[in-house]
């Protein structure tokens, strides 16, 4: 079974707000395969209140902020010759770090997911 990834969106938020988003170019992941994703989110005219932004200050002066990572995927499986329809794969990962430390690692996060 190999999957087409038809549209893909990624956007993470601050406290219910969103603040970067970005949509990845469609692929398609062979059987018994693992692929990584790399997406540059963005923040373009973003405005937050005062409150948020003194948030995102002080978790940043600690060296890390958490934001909660939501990934929407339109997708199809193929199973031999045959493409099943389109289903909506949902993930949301909640509190995940970005650092601002060099030399900082990826943390693997849990997430929820729902398709």
């Amino acid at each position: 079974m190999s999957v087409y990834y038809d549209a893909v969106e990624v956007s993470t938020a601050f406290d219910g707000q969103t603040v970067a988003f970005n949509t990845l170019s469609p692929f398609h992941q062979p059987k018994r395969n693992v692929t990584v994703l790399e997406a540059q989110l963005e923040s373009r005219d973003v405005a937050l209140s005062k409150s948020l932004s003194k948030d995102v200050r002080a978790q940043r002066a600690q060296g890390q902020v958490k934001v909660n990572l939501r990934i929407r995927a339109r997708i199809r499986f193929k199973v031999g010759a045959i493409k099943l329809r389109h289903q909506t794969v949902k993930a949301l990962c909640p509190a995940v770090p970005i650092s601002f430390h060099s030399g900082k690692s990826f943390q693997i996060t849990e997430c929820d997911l729902d398709y």
